[in-house]
């Protein structure tokens, strides 16, 4: 503080001590302490420094007037403890500003000592001489009928922004009233959901961030002896510019039903004026007060229908911009093992495990658009994979705790035959792997099984096993066009195998290795005469010859019907839907799921545009989507 601004201290404290004798004491060590401290921080304190005592002095000095009498006893003194400390102060030295600053801070601890009581009766006797007795002010002044000069404050000049963009307000607001201001929102528009706060120090400078454009009307208040003034100013906002940006979320797919789903919404660019809409409805949302992301929560009514729902972010201007959006899937909640679409009945069918619940071990059709569970058949000890007849007659389950086959009858979802597919021995029990029905008869069926002697390929008719058996370690099996041979791949794919099929039994034809892309798990899935398979590629098994390979590698589905192949790629926590041509092999379009945890398996068409897939992490993804084709 310069030597400029000590004097006018000096001369204010003198003003304010002409009145008579019962202030004159405190005020003339009051001023005798100002002139004490100036001269001492003088050889070691540049001008543009303020320290902590000197600061309070210069803030008391409009209490030091006659109000000092209004303070008790104990008050007065410490008002002249604090003048005191400040005339005792050391010599200040160059090598010694430190200790400066620590007695400075001394000095005003003391002063912090008086009573908000204390503070408010001297402020509100100020002047006390040439108060005009005056009831009541208009205008800015506050004065509710006590005596004393009246009390002023402005809020200062009329501000303009952008909406989220703050300014400061309250600079200019004397410290003389320190912790008696308090800002309100008085005005604002309609869409807002603004506030404004009072610093928590009291000061009266605090910041305002609007949210949508318009006016808002900003008043002050200060409050001092009994009487308040107030003041008010205009904050315009204009239009925020707005760019759109993606969104992450956690988590970023719901199962159905769920009754209260918190999901976090995350991107670094959130405005203060983002709002949530679920499939365009406005939510309640909650914002980090640290990271500034939005949660919303979800309830059982938002998550009741299969399918895809969407979260966006809009602003809450109007008209609202939307910045953001992301699709969420919602699925159904259920273990299963296999999923299978029956095409003669058009129903589809989960095999569900023991800790399904009552449902467990059971062959359950589902209703592909709620995913309701329309009835539950028990087939015996945890059904795993499915096959179904091509007169969809039966569907065939394998059980692997009971290592056998069961039969289960379509058209009166009854489980009636039961049969092994080998003889426990001295090498085991047989456990049955993978299934096909012959697609001209369905009473007999094709298993790969595997006991401790390796992997074979039986065939029976209604239970009852054909005596040929090939040994082939195999780990899939299908038909293409005829019931005269099957093909069977290894784990992974590398090895492709020929198995005539007789009346007699099953026989290993030919193998051929190295001829496919591989991928885990690996599936044939039957397009004609041809297969698709799960590392993208178009077999032609007679050859055998890799006629195309798509640029995906995934689950597969076939509709040739509409000439479609369908390729579910997986990767981390998002799986993505492709549809190919079956004629031209061109990309025909994509959908990204987001949410699929775990191994995905049984990719299936079903109804006119409907599409379904199982995970082994408690998940079964039943919608629609445009990629089905006209």
């Amino acid at each position: 503080m310069s030597h400029r601004a000590y004097a006018v201290a000096v001369l204010l404290l003198a003003a304010a001590c002409q009145g008579g004798e019962p202030q004159s004491t405190v005020c003339k060590r009051m001023v005798a302490a100002v002139e004490n401290a100036r001269d001492k921080q003088s050889p070691c304190v540049t001008p543009s420094e303020n320290p902590t005592g000197i600061r309070f002095a210069i803030n008391s000095l409009p209490y030091c007037d006659e109000g000092a009498d209004a303070c008790n006893a104990q008050e007065r003194a410490a008002l002249g403890a604090y003048a005191g400390c400040l005339e005792n102060m050391p010599q200040c030295q160059m090598s010694e500003a430190e200790s400066w600053g620590l007695g400075a801070f001394s000095c005003g601890a003391k002063f912090s000592a008086l009573s908000t009581a204390c503070i408010d009766a001297l402020n509100g006797s100020a002047s006390a001489g040439e108060a005009s007795g005056d009831t009541g002010t208009t205008g800015e002044t506050g004065d509710t009928g006590g005596t004393g000069e009246q009390l002023t404050v402005s809020a200062g000049n009329d501000l303009t922004t952008t909406v989220c963009t703050s300014v400061n307000i309250g600079l200019s607001l004397p410290s003389l009233y320190e912790g008696k201001y308090t800002w309100s929102l008085a005005d604002k528009p309609a869409s807002s959901a603004a506030v404004v706060a009072s610093s928590s120090s009291g000061t009266g400078y605090t910041s305002f961030q609007p949210d949508v454009s318009g006016d808002y009307t900003l008043t002050v208040t200060v409050e001092s002896g009994g009487r308040t003034a107030s003041d008010s100013l205009t904050v315009h906002a204009d239009r925020r510019t707005t760019t759109p940006f993606s969104l992450s979320l956690t988590p970023s797919s719901v199962a159905k039903d769920t009754l209260l789903m918190p999901i976090r919404l995350y991107n670094n660019n959130l405005p203060c004026n983002a709002q949530v809409r679920w499939n365009g409805n406005l939510m309640d949302s909650a914002r980090d007060s640290v990271f500034g992301d939005l949660t919303v929560t979800l309830t059982a009514a938002e998550t009741q229908t299969l399918g895809f729902g969407t979260l966006s972010i809009t602003t809450r201007d109007e008209p609202t911009v939307t910045l953001a959006s992301a699709v969420v899937p919602i699925y159904l909640a259920l273990d299963t093992n296999d999923l299978l679409f029956e095409p003669t009945s058009a129903r589809l069918y989960a095999t569900l495990p023991s800790l399904s619940g009552p449902s467990g071990n059971s062959v359950t059709r589902l209703a592909p658009e709620t995913g309701a569970r329309d009835s539950s058949t028990f087939v015996g000890s945890e059904p795993t994979s499915m096959a179904a007849s091509a007169d969809g007659q039966y569907i065939y389950a394998l059980l692997s705790g009971s290592k056998t086959v069961r039969r289960f009858v379509v058209a009166t979802e009854a489980a009636e035959l039961a049969f092994p597919i080998g003889a426990t021995s001295g090498t085991g029990a047989v456990t049955p792997l993978a299934i096909a029905v012959l697609p001209n008869d369905a009473h007999a069926i094709v298993a790969l099984r595997s006991d401790a002697s390796g992997r074979s390929a039986v065939v029976a008719d209604d239970g009852v096993l054909r005596a040929s058996i090939a040994s082939v370690p195999a780990a899939t099996i299908a038909f293409g066009a005829s019931a005269t041979v099957a093909y069977a791949v290894n784990d992974g794919g590398s090895s492709f195998y020929r198995l005539p099929i007789s009346a007699g039994g099953i026989a290993l034809g030919d193998t051929t290795t190295g001829l496919l892309r591989t991928r885990y798990p690996f599936e044939l899935r039957p397009h004609g005469a041809l297969f698709y398979t799960f590392g993208g590629q178009l077999l032609d098994p007679l050859g055998p010859t890799v006629l195309a390979t798509l640029p995906k590698t995934g689950v597969v589905a076939v509709d040739s019907v509409r000439q479609r192949v369908f390729v579910l790629e997986t990767t981390s926590n998002e799986a993505t839907l492709f549809a190919f041509s079956t004629s031209t092999f061109a990309l025909l379009g994509t959908q990204a799921i987001p949410g699929v945890s775990g191994t995905v398996t049984s990719l299936l068409r079903w109804g006119n545009d409907g599409f379904a897939f199982r995970t082994d992490e408690r998940q079964v993804f039943l919608f629609h989507s445009s990629l089905a084709g006209p």
